[in-house]
């Protein structure tokens, strides 16, 4: 049985372009690892990653 909701979701693909001349201030970046250094974490282990 085929479920056109499911098949749609499948073959669903997201396309990006990067300009790869952007930055951002060293503080920028320092408010973003702040920020996300906040974020909840499973089990409230106060783990992250940031890549």
């Amino acid at each position: 049985m085929k479920n056109k909701v499911l098949d749609q979701l499948l073959a669903h693909r997201t396309y990006r372009e990067f300009d790869e001349t952007y930055s951002i201030s060293e503080s920028e970046l320092q408010q973003i690892l702040a920020a996300s250094q906040q974020a909840p974490s499973w089990m409230n282990g106060q783990f992250y990653s940031i890549l």
